[in-house]
């Protein structure tokens, strides 16, 4: 019998009535209908395990790897739908306190896209005030989008393919438009373990909180082990003290 699907605003996240949307794409595919991509979740990192600053199983990683610093700001989807941007949080919240970023991405000239990254500011406690509530002096903190994916291009699928043809079709279509608002996340191709390692050693001089790993594989709308983060291990010596209060 025929079968008319209607996307509609129940199936762009996990529906209210507990399905979600990995269960809904199970049904999809049984019926060689196209899947739906689910545009307000981002692909979150498993961890990789840091014993005295040095990381552990590296050599279990299908080589080449691409490694990236790990930023600390807010991550987001930018989304370019009919020539409107609408920003999501990681927890598919619109984010409406950017308007300066939603008004650069909109005159970028391409019809729709779907970017991951994470928007940064030199004062990290100003950027969250500014996310989360209107704020005359955080709506002040210069802000900047530092972009490292790419999902969708002019109704093009790209969340599909391998993060090498993911990256070239990012830096080939986007890289023009970096400038101080938005900017191409840098990143390093790493073909051994010792290569990682010594990543992750340059990025904590550097300052950053430590490195992400990723694995030439699609995305994944989920958390997932072809994106592992790794940070330092911190101890702290604690004495205990005891005190007689009588």
């Amino acid at each position: 019998f025929p079968v008319t699907i209607r996307p509609g605003r129940g199936l762009l996240k996990d529906t209210r009535i507990g399905i979600k949307l990995v269960s809904i794409n199970e049904v999809f595919e049984s019926l060689n209908l196209p899947l739906m991509p689910d545009y307000q979740n981002v692909q979150l990192c498993e961890k990789l395990k840091v014993v005295n600053n040095k990381i552990k199983k590296l050599d279990e990683l299908d080589y080449p790897v691409y490694v990236e610093p790990k930023v600390d700001g807010v991550r987001l989807l930018a989304v370019k739908t009919n020539s409107t941007v609408k920003l999501y949080s990681r927890n598919q919240k619109e984010l409406t306190n950017f308007p300066e970023l939603v008004e650069y991405l909109s005159k970028i000239d391409y019809e729709t896209f779907v970017l991951d990254g994470e928007v940064l500011s030199d004062d990290y406690y100003l950027l969250m005030t500014r996310t989360h509530r209107k704020d005359d002096k955080a709506a002040k903190v210069p802000i900047r989008f530092a972009c490292w994916d790419i999902l969708k291009l002019n109704n093009v699928e790209i969340h599909k393919r391998p993060m090498l043809e993911r990256r070239a079709d990012l830096t080939a279509h986007f890289s023009i438009y970096e400038n101080d608002m938005f900017q191409i996340l840098e990143n390093t191709i790493c073909h051994t373990p010792e290569e990682v390692q010594n990543e992750f050693n340059r990025r904590l001089k550097e300052e950053y909180e430590g490195i992400i790993v990723k694995q030439n594989a699609p995305y994944i709308f989920d958390r997932s082990k072809f994106w592992l983060k790794a940070k330092p291990n911190c101890t702290s010596d604690l004495k205990n003290v005891y005190r007689d209060w009588e």
